[in-house]
């Protein structure tokens, strides 16, 4: 099948695609394939493998089989499918794209898939962990992948790539820059705008910055302070006064002060009476300068993490991993 695949290429020697010997390193093979259901497969790095990413999810939401591959029986929430994903590789060099490109055909054997779901990227930018890999190595390597998945589809076949996922300020071996320099190059290669437009686009980076930007908005500190505390009852941020976009128990926005909270507070370069008792201190306060800073932008993954789905440097905590499922899933279910 290497060789069928090499001559279709037009590639003359196996070599081309393996300069550093990656494929001696390539380890699991593919279960037969179902004839009863459509057959998935997953390519990823540790983002998506059992266990430490969201293949288990994955195969729970698209229908769970035996794993000698015969006939799935039920199926998941949202369809019913064969789902595996790919082996190990090797370390340094052979874990970056170098080594995917080797083992391609290694894992997915002399069968023909329905869908392929393939990301890779995170170890192509962490030279630390792994190898130096250029961005025009990259690029080249994934071309290369490509081709070959693109030889493991049946003729209806459907091949999806992820985006790469962010990686948070906390993680120092690698850069979330990096991550949009090779999602960048990746659009150019995939998706509607790319040179293969025939390869879906699921931008799972893009999801889950967005489910994270839910979480740090609501830790965005107010630009109010409380000066002077003019109420027998003690004022506590959060508790008694604050800054929303919509304050407890009215529509107004801005700052606000109730359950006994009285004070001055000192709002950008405003400054304002505000809390319950007699006027001029009434319980709700309208301030722009409050209402900017409760809308304004979160800030992951620039400045702040999401440890409510990415809670282990840039792999994902257990409700991260099934939100990332759910995102695969939803990119696979409409073409089984």
């Amino acid at each position: 099948m290497a060789l069928l695949l090499t001559a279709a290429l037009g590639i003359s020697a196996l070599g081309m695609f393996d300069p550093y010997n990656c494929s001696a390193f390539c380890k699991g093979r593919p279960a037969n394939l179902s004839t009863a259901v459509p057959n998935v497969m997953l390519l990823s790095d540790s983002i998506g493998a059992q266990g430490s990413g969201y293949f288990t999810n994955v195969r729970a939401m698209l229908g769970p089989g035996p794993d000698n591959g015969s006939a799935v029986l039920g199926g998941g929430i949202l369809g019913n499918a064969l789902v595996q994903h790919t082996g190990s590789y090797g370390g340094g060099i052979c874990g970056t794209s170098y080594g995917v490109v080797a083992c391609a055909d290694f894992w997915l054997g002399e069968q023909l898939y329905d869908v392929i779901h393939f990301n890779w990227g995170l170890h192509d930018i962490c030279a630390k962990m792994y190898a130096p890999v250029t961005p025009e190595q990259y690029a080249a390597n994934m071309e290369a992948l490509y081709q070959r998945l693109r030889a493991h589809l049946r003729p209806k076949g459907t091949l999806i790539w992820s985006t790469t996922t962010p990686v948070p300020p906390s993680y120092h071996n690698r850069n979330n820059s990096d991550v949009l320099r090779i999602n960048a190059q990746m659009a150019a290669l995939f998706g509607p705008a790319g040179k293969h437009p025939e390869v879906v686009l699921s931008d799972m980076y893009g999801a889950v910055v967005q489910r994270c930007n839910r979480e740090t908005a609501v830790a965005t500190p107010s630009t109010c302070r409380l000066t002077r505390q003019l109420s027998a009852e003690e004022c506590v941020e959060g508790q008694n006064w604050g800054c929303n976009v919509s304050s407890p128990g009215g529509n107004a926005t801005g700052l606000w002060a109730r359950g006994g909270c009285r004070g001055e507070f000192q709002c950008g370069d405003s400054q304002v009476s505000c809390g319950e008792g007699s006027p001029p201190h009434p319980a709700s306060c309208q301030i722009a300068d409050c209402r900017r800073a409760a809308e304004a932008p979160a800030v992951y993954p620039q400045s702040a993490d999401c440890d409510v789905l990415q809670s282990r440097g840039v792999h994902f905590s257990d409700a991260g991993k099934q939100y990332t499922g759910i995102i695969a899933s939803s990119a696979i279910a409409p073409f089984l």
